[in-house]
């Protein structure tokens, strides 16, 4: 099937004519670069049906409409290809005009396509914030060295002579440069990935209805033809050459067997339309001349919109259009660097990032700073700080004891007066001391919604992926932890993931288990796979020492698949690492470090650190009795087989605080039952010790 859609989707068409549209060419282009894109493509497809199956906006019916904030980037080497900012305000007037089905020319599309002409309810708007939050008119400018753009991208990235992508999630992006080969323009769609490519590239003979717009594409309709692509609208002929089998799969678009140019008379008959009304050459998906084209169709409006809602729902409710309003006086927190994670000596030298919101010159702030609520200290800034600007401020150090921390920082009295606005002038950092580690066992489920857990921490190299917390896989309860390698293009990054610190002073045998997923990618001959290395460090700054390293097939829990992986409850593996060679030392912290491959999705999940020769007896009573259901809903029964010995049981969640403590008094076929109703969905430790030193540790969930 994979086959089938790609080849009837996204075959090349060689055209003698200007190339109206260069998407079919730029998506062989990414699918060569990357054989994942095929698959992208693919389950975004099948996204999009699902949400058509299950929704359906009218989209004659008048709602809401929302705004998506644009940039435009304009990259110019002559002086002609740096269009005029009216020039670029036009297109925009366009794209609305041309989307919500106001443009004028409506009264040229034939009768017998009114019925099922299509709008769709947004309004497209130039930015005024930028992504630092700074006024902006949402049109970046760049003069460039290259001559002429091709197909593959360079003018999205500054490093290759263009501007770099601002946030997808809430900007559309459009790239204005000179493209080489004739072509106008192209899209790309979406993949369910945010992409730091996605958006659309317009050459800059082909924009707007203006300046240097050229005829017959001199009304801006490439444009809206490239945003129907980026909105996952394919050509309207289907892609498939002259054939009446290729589909754009819209149920409301007649059958077409290939592109249109100039401006046909209508009807316009073929072979796949023979008759009624034809082709519907003025579609803006077909290849018409500028002023030959006038609509979307409803179901094309119903996919586009299920586009967005799907893979960029948040272009929907960004606030990049919001009027920056700029206050006399406001100063405000904007970053804390430090401290975060795990700090050595607990002496901790804060590291704040102050900003100034207001419109009058920043001359002076009070910066104060608190550990865990108490007394807070106070900083005196002075300087000189121009509206906008930021500057970066060493707070003198404080001392904070063994533990988890929490440090607010906040500004006030700017300029020795009433701060304006006081919604931005503090922040908080959570961060750990430990110069011994806390007693074993520690058991982390990752069912608690802060991540990292307390006390633990993550040091991840890339800036969009890394160690998250994920309730899409588990082995146990609701949530685990995974590393999304199958869209994280990086080989070699490592991303590692601490454990809170333990104390192994006077254990018998330590050890760490763990469940882990994992499925190396491949696709035909391509082969991708990644690593999981676990380290210990025995210090807070000490050196890691290397215990655990599995990749490809030993890392694999499944056979190898091309797409993204989700592991099934029966696709986990527990692995356990012995930890006696580090016996003794009251300081262990346990690294597992993701290393990028390229490949597919690694999760973690039920990590335990604990005293293995005891757990190990603890086994023994294990075959002894029968602890039900797991995951338990009301009640949680523990069933000796026989006669158990005497001892303690007590149930304890997360934190290690006790829920639940009771006495085993060592009868036979004795039943002890635990009320569960009440207790919070999460995950739990049963701890059972019996009088002679044995223990059994079972981690039980609870689920409402």
């Amino acid at each position: 099937m994979l086959l089938v859609l790609l080849g009837s989707v996204f075959l090349i068409v060689t055209q003698v004519q200007a190339q109206r549209c260069g998407i079919d060419a730029y998506t062989q282009y990414k699918i060569s670069q990357d054989p994942k894109y095929a698959v992208r493509l693919t389950e975004a497809e099948h996204a999009i049906q699902e949400w058509l199956d299950a929704n359906h906006i009218d989209t004659r019916s008048g709602g809401d409409t929302y705004t998506i904030p644009v940039v435009v980037h304009v990259i110019w080497k002559t002086a002609t290809q740096n269009i005029s900012d009216a020039q670029v305000m036009s297109q925009i007037d366009i794209l609305n005009e041309d989307f919500q089905r106001m443009n004028a020319d409506t009264v040229n599309t034939p009768a017998g396509f009114k019925p099922v002409a299509g709008s769709l309810p947004v309004q497209f708007c130039l930015a005024q914030r930028d992504p630092d939050d700074e006024p902006t008119n949402g049109i970046e400018r760049r003069e460039t060295t290259v001559t002429t753009f091709g197909l593959d991208d360079q003018m999205k990235f500054y490093a290759s002579g263009g501007l770099d992508q601002w946030d997808p999630t809430r900007y559309f992006n459009i790239w204005v440069c000179n493209i080489s080969g004739g072509i106008l323009g192209y899209g790309e769609f979406p993949t369910g990935t945010v992409s730091d490519t996605y958006g659309v590239v317009i050459d800059y003979q082909y924009f707007g209805d203006q300046g240097t717009a050229t005829p017959p594409y001199d009304l801006g309709r490439t444009a809206t033809h490239e945003l129907g692509h980026c909105f996952n609208l394919r050509h309207i002929w289907g892609d498939d050459g002259s054939s009446c089998g290729g589909s754009d799969l819209v149920d409301d678009t007649p059958n077409q067997g290939s592109e249109n140019y100039g401006c046909p008379g209508y009807p316009k008959y073929d072979a796949c339309s023979p008759s009624g009304d034809g082709v519907m050459f003025m579609n803006y998906m077909d290849y018409t001349d500028d002023d030959c084209m006038n609509m979307f169709t409803e179901g094309q409006a119903d996919r586009m919109w299920s586009a967005i809602e799907s893979f960029y729902p948040e272009l929907l409710t960004s606030d990049a259009c919001e009027p920056f309003i700029l206050l006399a006086l406001d100063a405000g927190v904007t970053d804390i660097s430090q401290p975060v994670g795990q700090d050595c000596d607990g002496s901790v030298t804060p590291v704040v990032t102050i900003r100034n919101w207001g419109a009058n010159v920043l001359n002076s702030v009070t910066i104060n700073y608190s550990i865990d609520g108490g007394s807070p200290n106070t900083y005196n800034w002075s300087g000189s700080l121009a509206s906008l600007a930021t500057a970066n401020v060493t707070l003198p150090a404080v001392t904070a004891g063994d533990g988890i921390h929490v440090m607010e920082i906040y500004t006030s009295e700017p300029n020795g007066s009433t701060d304006m606005n006081t919604m931005n002038d503090s922040g908080e950092t959570t961060f750990s001391v430990f110069n011994t580690g806390v007693s074993v066992p520690v058991e982390e489920g990752f069912e608690a919604a802060a991540f990292p857990p307390a006390g633990w921490s993550v040091n991840n190299s890339g800036a969009a992926y890394g160690w998250e917390r994920t309730l899409e896989a588990s082995s146990l309860g609701d949530a685990s932890v995974w590393v999304n390698n199958y869209d994280y293009n990086d080989p070699g990054a490592e991303d590692d993931l601490l454990s809170i610190p333990v104390d192994l002073a006077g254990m018998s045998g330590p050890l760490v288990t763990f469940d882990v997923a994992y499925a190396s990618f491949k696709q035909g001959v391509v082969e991708r796979t990644d690593a999981l290395e676990v380290l210990v460090v025995t210090s807070c700054d000490g050196i890691a020492t290397s215990v655990y390293y599995k990749e490809g097939d030993d890392l694999d829990t499944r056979t190898p698949t091309a797409f993204a992986f989700t592991p099934s409850s029966s696709q986990w593996r527990t692995d356990s690492i012995d930890l006696s060679s580090f016996v003794g030392e009251d300081y262990v912290s346990v690294v597992f470090r993701s290393i990028n491959g390229y490949g597919n999705n690694l999760y973690l999940d039920n990590i335990n650190i604990s005293d293995g020769l005891a757990n190990a007896i603890g086994d023994e009573l294990r075959n002894a009795a029968s602890v039900y259901p797991n995951p338990a809903n009301t009640e949680l029964v523990i069933e000796w087989k026989g006669t158990a010995a005497t001892g303690t049981i007590q149930l304890t969640d997360l934190a290690g605080r006790t829920i639940w403590a009771g006495q085993v008094i060592g009868s036979n076929n004795e039943i002890i039952r635990i009320s569960t109703a009440q207790l919070p969905a999460g995950i739990y430790t049963l701890l059972y010790v019996a009088e002679g030193g044995s223990v059994m540790s079972e981690q039980i969930s609870v689920q409402h």
